[in-house]
């Protein structure tokens, strides 16, 4: 049995599931490598999301034989969602992401995006945010993931631009970017120095400061 939150997976919830599919796939003699999209990706490769409500995820074939009855089969015996594994992406993810890591589960290898290609895709996701409040659930996921990294917009765009298709991040997705960055915060000016003390020339005492020490009894009478 799986550790489910309401319709949402967490990550122990996730591993068991992959883990059960990759057993499976071994007995068969059978191996695949998935790419892993989606809230996935911020819940079991960067802990910064808490769950997730299906894993999103690419393979090739789309129709492989051997994967989908397995599929089918886990999600009976763990009373998880029919779709809680799908290739729905497939159409609208880029041919060539970038990896960072791999897991492996018996016969199954999940392949997790690197820091950039993962935050290229969240930053892209923006666009979805139109009809959204600002704490929809993908200003939310993108506000985690940059918390989670510490990037500026400066460095998303650096590091991430190449990695959003050949028209790079449209306007909408742009202007979601800079609502949803705190503002930069603007250093205080440091105080002037202090005036320099003229220096004694040689030869000659600093001149004596005049004090006078009065106690609290001693009366000052007008001269």
């Amino acid at each position: 049995m799986t550790r489910r939150h309401g319709n949402t997976m967490d990550r122990v919830a996730i591993e068991t599931l992959l883990r059960d599919l990759g057993q499976r796939m071994a007995h068969q003699g059978a191996s695949m490598d998935i790419e892993l999209y989606g809230s996935a990706v911020l819940v079991l490769g960067y802990p910064c999301w808490p769950s997730a409500g299906d894993i999103d995820a690419r393979w090739s074939p789309y129709d492989d034989p051997v994967i989908w009855p397995l599929i089918h089969a886990v999600s009976e015996d763990h009373h998880a969602s029919q779709g809680w594994l799908n290739n729905d992406v497939s159409d609208i993810t880029p041919e060539e992401g970038e990896w960072a890591a791999k897991l492996r589960y018996g016969g199954l290898t999940i392949k997790i995006p690197s820091e950039a290609y993962a935050m290229a895709q969240l930053v892209g996701a923006l666009e979805k945010c139109t009809n959204e409040p600002p704490h929809g659930k993908h200003a939310e996921k993108f506000r985690a993931f940059q918390a989670y990294l510490g990037w500026d917009k400066d460095t998303i765009l650096e590091r991430c631009t190449h990695l959003a298709g050949p028209r790079g991040f449209s306007g909408c997705a742009l202007s979601w970017l800079d609502n949803l960055l705190p503002a930069p915060t603007v250093p205080s000016p440091a105080p002037p120095p202090p005036p320099e003390t003229p220096a004694t020339p040689p030869g000659q005492n600093p001149p004596l400061k005049k004090t006078w020490d009065i106690d609290k009894n001693t009366r000052i009478l007008p001269t």
